[in-house]
Parts: structure tokens; C-alpha cells; sequence
């Protein structure tokens, strides 16, 4: 039988007085009393509740069960508050030591991302890889607790990879592999997780090569005291695969299994068009670079009878041409074919014929019309000697001082451009 016993103080005082380690047991202790109280039907009243099971018109009346039930549905109600309260109280104080563990750990993170990018864009640099771009970031105490639900971590600040991630966004799906290698060659790598192989068209997006770093032992000096114990994850991908991947997340898709169904055939649509991207980038780059050597071969050639000027055979002839000068940049050499162009030079036969004709005009223009550097770049070499030959591409190039570049046209030699170019 019940007497009048505090129910707030048997639930309460244990997590007062105990602190936090006995919040679990109170919580029992609730789910306890709960069902203590639905089995004692046959007493009258329920203490401190202030519910009577008695009438007041008859207080010789035994309650009826439907009293009893009512009462006892009363009781457990408020039992229910309290264990939320509990269960609110517990989460804050886990939250607070969850908030200090993070705030101690996370100079070592910003010391950690700091130094890992370092190593890894001086790494691409000296190897050099061009790419995209390489980022990095720590994650949110939110970002935490949310991977921490999802994937029921108790300790996510000792049990999470990637608190501090990179990402590297190359250019080709060829860079990928020499990346991967860097990365192993850089870092201790714990573990690896390819998700470029097998992986369905629909998942493009999603492609990547993610890697669980640590420092290696032998980086060491003051700046890595601490750091060679954390972990931190490498993401690879190409700029399609990332462009893509950013278009979805904005989307809140982070999986094939988010689309609605009446969506996913124009989603599919789009990751393979993304795909297909992708893959003809790489066939064109590996177009490109058998382009340039075939450029390279061909202005090995005494005569260039109807070669086409454009980036690969005018870089590659500027090189031959001009070894001892410095060379313009693939820029310079892109607006100077589109000069070259506009002027009727469009084959490399009847650009030679025109800087043979005009090669001892510029050999005097030069000492008297140094640049800044002292000397002309090839690209330069090029635009002066056209401009001194040929007044339509002076004019062209916009120089005002004509009689200047006419003082020097009585070096010239006959230009004879072959015939129908």
C-alpha cells in the first residue's frame, strides 16, 4: 500500500544529489514509479498529487476503477513531465561538456588544417600537377552532433575522421591517380575509399577518392607537437564531378534515393550530361597534348607549306624560332594568333616568309627601341617585324608614330607570301 510519500522528491532529489552519473538511474527510478503507480488500484488516494479517489459527497464510497484509471492517467501525465525535464537537463549538461571538449580541442584543429594544406599545395606545386583548387574546413559543432545522430557516435570528437577535411578539385580524371599518390606519399594514410569504380551513372555526383590522413612521424619540429594523432580526410575529385556535386547539395539531395521519382529521370539527365562532360574533357585534353607533339614534329620541317597557325604549331615555331628570347605566355601567344589572323597570316609558311623578309629591319629597330626588359619576347619579335613590314598591321596594332616604323623599311628584304594564302 502507498502512503502519502513526496513522488517530486523520490524523482528529483537522486539528480540533485548525485549530479549527473545518477541522471540515468533517476530516469529508471521514473519509469519505476510509473508503473508502481498503475498497479496500485485498491489504494484510496494517490499521495501529493491531490487527486482523491474518494467522493466528496460520499467519503465512505470505495472509487470506481474508472476513477482509478482516470487518476492513475493523471499521475503518469505528470510523471511523463518530469522525465522530459530530466531528460532536457541531462542533454544540456552533455551539451556542456561536449562544447568544452571542443573548445580545448580545436586550436589543435586550426593548427592541423593550416599545416596539412601546406604540405599539400607546396606537394602539387613542386609536382606540377594543375588543378582546380584546393579548400579546407573544420566542422561545426552542429555538423558534429548531426553526423554524430545520424550514424549513433557516442564520442564524435574521438571517434570522427573528418573534423578537419581538404578537398582537391583537379582538372582532368587523369590527376587523379598521380594525386592519390602524392597524397600517400605526403601523409600517413590510414585508409581509402574509392568511389570513382563501380559506382552507377546516376552517382556521378557523388564520385570521389577520400582519403584518412594522419602526419607523418618524420614531419616533426615545435609546429607539429600534438598534431600527429589527429586524423583528417582528403577528398579528390575533378572540377565536373565537384560542379555537379555542388549543383545537388543545393538542391538538399544528398542521395539518388532523395529525387522524387517524378524528378529523377531529369536528374539522371543531368549527371549524365555532367558525365559526359567529363569524359570528353579528358579525351580532348589527351587530344591536346597529341596536338602539341605532333606540332612540335611538324615545325622540325624545313618548309611549312599550308601547316595551320594556332596555339600548338605557333608556340612550337616561336620555340624553334626564337630559342635564346623569352617566351610569351600561352595568353600572349592566343591574342597574337588572333592578330595574326585578322591581318591574312593564318599558315605558318606565310608567317616565315614574312619575319624573313622583315628579320634585318627589326635587328635595327631593336637597339634603338629597347623595352623595359632590354629585350623583345618572340611574341614581341613577332608583332614589331609585321608592324614594320606591313603598315595594315601596323595600323592594326594601333601605332601612331607610322614614319618612326618607315625609317626602318629600307632594310627590308622582297616579301613574297606564297601564292592563294
Amino acid at each position: 500500500m502507498f502512503r502519502h510519500h513526496c513522488l517530486y522528491a523520490i524523482v528529483a532529489t537522486p539528480a540533485i544529489a548525485g549530479g549527473v552519473r545518477n541522471l540515468g538511474r533517476t530516469l529508471l527510478l521514473v519509469d519505476a514509479v510509473t508503473q508502481l503507480y498503475s498497479s496500485a488500484c485498491d489504494d484510496e488516494t494517490l499521495p501529493t498529487t491531490g487527486i482523491s479517489l474518494q467522493s466528496e459527497h460520499n467519503a465512505h464510497r470505495a472509487p470506481t476503477n474508472f476513477e482509478r484509471a482516470v487518476a492513475i492517467q493523471k499521475v503518469s501525465v505528470k510523471l511523463q513531465h518530469v522525465k522530459a525535464h530530466l531528460n532536457n537537463f541531462n542533454a544540456s549538461l552533455e551539451m556542456d561538456e561536449f562544447d568544452q571538449n571542443l573548445a580545448a580541442l580545436r586550436p589543435r584543429l586550426d593548427r592541423l588544417v593550416v599545416e596539412a594544406k601546406f604540405i599539400l599545395d607546396t606537394a602539387i606545386s613542386q609536382a606540377s600537377i594543375k588543378i582546380h583548387s584546393t579548400t579546407d574546413r573544420i566542422k561545426t559543432a552542429q555538423s558534429i552532433q548531426d553526423k554524430a545522430f545520424r550514424k549513433n557516435i557516442v564520442d564524435p570528437l574521438s571517434h570522427l575522421d573528418d573534423l578537419v577535411g581538404l578537398r582537391v578539385v583537379c582538372l582532368f580524371r587523369s590527376d587523379i591517380t598521380p594525386l592519390g599518390e602524392l597524397i600517400r606519399k605526403q601523409f600517413e594514410v590510414v585508409s581509402e575509399d574509392n568511389k570513382l569504380d563501380g559506382v552507377p551513372i546516376e552517382a556521378f555526383g557523388y564520385q570521389s577518392v577520400h582519403f584518412i590522413c594522419k602526419l607523418q612521424s618524420s614531419t616533426a619540429g615545435p609546429r607539429y607537437d600534438g598534431l600527429h594523432g589527429l586524423r583528417f580526410e582528403i577528398q579528390v575529385r575533378t572540377l565536373a564531378m565537384d560542379a555537379w556535386a555542388s549543383l545537388s547539395h543545393y538542391l538538399d539531395y544528398k542521395s539518388v534515393s532523395d529525387v522524387p521519382m517524378e524528378l529523377r529521370k531529369d536528374f539522371f539527365a543531368l549527371s549524365g550530361l555532367f558525365y559526359v562532360a567529363d569524359t570528353h574533357f579528358e579525351m580532348f585534353y589527351a587530344a591536346r597534348q597529341g596536338s602539341k607533339l605532333e606540332a612540335q614534329k611538324s615545325v622540325t620541317a624545313v618548309a611549312y607549306q599550308e601547316l595551320e597557325l594556332n596555339l600548338d604549331t605557333l608556340n612550337a615555331y616561336l620555340e624553334k624560332r626564337y630559342p635564346d628570347r623569352g617566351r610569351g605566355t600561352l595568353t600572349d601567344i592566343s591574342e597574337l594568333i588572333d592578330q595574326l589572323y585578322s591581318a591574312g597570316y593564318t599558315t605558318l609558311d606565310k608567317l616565315q616568309s614574312a619575319l624573313d623578309a622583315s628579320k634585318d629591319a627589326f635587328a635595327k629597330y631593336e637597339p634603338n627601341n629597347r623595352p623595359t626588359g632590354g629585350r623583345f619576347f618572340d611574341v614581341g619579335v613577332v608583332r614589331m617585324s609585321l608592324s614594320i613590314l606591313d603598315p595594315s598591321y601596323a595600323e592594326l596594332m594601333k601605332f601612331a608614330d607610322q614614319s618612326k616604323l618607315a625609317a626602318y623599311r629600307h632594310y627590308l628584304h622582297p616579301f613574297n607570301p606564297p601564292k592563294g594564302r
